[in-house]
């Protein structure tokens, strides 16, 4: 454990749009990139999966999203020990018939135990291409 203060290596940013609670936050290897999950909020206060990736690429200082599509939302992600570029989704399927019935505290709880429902992608996130699924 060091005893050293820690600092800031980049600019304070406001994650958008600001209608959403954060559910992860992953640095890769080289703390050049920054993978955030989020949930939207609908106008009653309600959280909704959100369909999208986003990658925050700090030397460009700019964001990615990738969309996996209507019927799937990110879980959790994690980015590979040794390569700064490779990022590993969890990403599960969205049941409507679930989905218009049942309230979010339910569905949270049917998601978590669902989890080996799920698909794993792996991308890379590049500062040229974005964020690409492999």
């Amino acid at each position: 454990i060091s005893l050293r203060t820690p600092k800031l290596i980049v600019p304070k940013r406001r994650f958008e749009p600001l209608e959403s609670i954060i559910t992860m936050i992953k640095v890769n290897c080289a703390g050049t990139k920054i993978a955030i999950l989020r949930n939207a909020l609908d106008p009653r206060g309600v959280q909704h999966h959100d369909h999208n990736l986003y990658v925050y690429d700090v030397e460009l200082d700019r964001f990615h999203a990738y969309d996996f599509g209507v019927d799937k939302h990110p879980l959790m992600c994690f980015w590979d020990p040794n390569e700064p570029d490779l990022l590993a989704v969890q990403i599960n399927s969205i049941d409507h018939s679930v989905r218009t019935k049942m309230n979010w505290k339910k569905r949270a709880q049917k998601d978590n135990a669902k989890l080996e429902d799920g698909e794993i992608a792996t991308m890379f996130a590049t500062s040229d291409y974005g964020i690409l699924m492999q």
